[in-house]
């Protein structure tokens, strides 16, 4: 695959120079905002995805073999390690939703699963990182998020609450 590599080279280059100043990739900067009819807001352009977003190009990085610790990329790898592993709940859901961003304060599966799979990653290339503690409450969370029925688990789990979220 050698013939690849200036691809790969400069797609990493692109990716590098998306990457905000907290460490993550985020959506558009040409934000859309929808709300429903009691004035919550339901979403935001691709909705609120900074977290998995940010996991997806995270894994990237580590795909071209960087670690936390090594490799041109090392510095940008740890920045998204620490923006995805900064927003990690009691209740075990990674999102960085805030405000009136209601729908995302119940458990994103997707966000945080995608995040327990970078994270998992990182931990598991750099046993210092430290993530074991936040990776067992992403687990635990989850765990309990997933469909009792069906066995399988879809885009959020209503059922876990959040201190923030209103209820009406």
């Amino acid at each position: 695959f050698s013939h690849c590599d200036p691809a790969v080279a400069k797609a990493l280059r692109w990716l590098i120079g998306k990457q905000r100043r907290d460490g993550s990739w985020s959506k558009l900067p040409d934000e859309v905002i929808t709300k429903n009819e009691k004035g919550q807001i339901v979403t935001r352009n691709i909705d609120h995805i900074d977290v998995a977003l940010t996991s997806f190009c995270g894994l990237a990085l580590m795909a071209h073999g960087n670690t936390p610790t090594d490799g041109p990329h090392a510095k940008n790898l740890q920045r998204a390690i620490d923006f995805v592993s900064r927003p990690v709940r009691d209740d075990g859901a990674v999102s960085n939703a805030t405000g009136n961003d209601w729908l995302h304060l119940s458990f994103s599966v997707f966000e945080t699963s995608l995040a327990a799979l970078f994270l998992a990653e990182a931990q598991q290339q750099d046993g210092g990182a430290d993530l074991e503690k936040d990776l067992w409450t992403i687990a635990s969370g989850l765990a309990k998020a997933q469909d009792k029925k069906s066995g399988g688990w879809g885009y959020g789990h209503d059922a876990i609450e959040h201190p923030r979220m209103q209820k009406r």
